[in-house]
């Protein structure tokens, strides 16, 4: 019986056809999903930037103003923290692939994997150049509040929420967005 199975199988494994793949058609879909992702995060890149530069300027005035030592520190850490945050983009911003028009395709593939890699590190690592410090500088501030303990203790549990949520959309960008674009990428390389 073991060889009578054993010949089905043979038999049977050897009458499936084998599947070609469009390789252009895939590398211009890839090359389309690419453009588009580079454009949403030239859009978030944009949007973070300005809005680290608005800060600036507005917690040195804060800090100057602030009532307590605990908030003019907690404002004064929001311009190096602004500063990072440009920083990490500006720096993971420069690994973006640019189009050759001599560089191969599987060349054009492999740097966009290597930024979208880059980029997505940047996402996983979030909570210790994004996160932990904002809730720092913004924990301070809130200390150093004159508000009763009670509200305090809300808006540092308000805080902590937001900054939770913003964790979980960094991660699910990661799973969602990058992971199965990275994927395509190495399908097409194996191609």
């Amino acid at each position: 019986m073991d060889e009578l199975n054993l010949k089905n199988i043979w038999q049977v494994g050897n009458s499936h056809k084998q599947v070609f793949i469009n390789t252009q058609q895939l590398l211009t879909e890839l090359t389309k999903d690419l453009n588009a992702f580079e454009a949403k995060l030239k859009k978030r890149d944009s949007l973070e930037i300005t809005v680290a530069l608005v800060m600036i300027p507005a917690a040195i005035v804060l800090a100057y103003f602030a009532n307590s030592f605990l908030q003019q520190l907690g404002f004064g850490l929001i311009v190096p923290y602004c500063l990072l945050v440009i920083f990490q983009l500006k720096r993971v911003r420069k690994f973006k692939t640019l189009i050759n028009l001599i560089q191969s395709q599987n060349d054009f593939l492999s740097q966009s994997k290597d930024y979208l890699i880059k980029e997505m590190n940047l996402l996983k690592s979030v909570l210790y150049w994004y996160i932990l410090p904002a809730l720092l500088s913004a924990t301070l501030i809130n200390l150093g509040s004159d508000s009763s303990q009670l509200e305090q203790i809300i808006t540092f549990v308000v805080m902590v929420i937001v900054f939770a949520y913003i964790y979980y959309l960094n991660r699910k960008a990661v799973k969602n967005d990058f992971e199965p674009l990275i994927d395509k990428i190495n399908s097409a390389l194996n191609n």
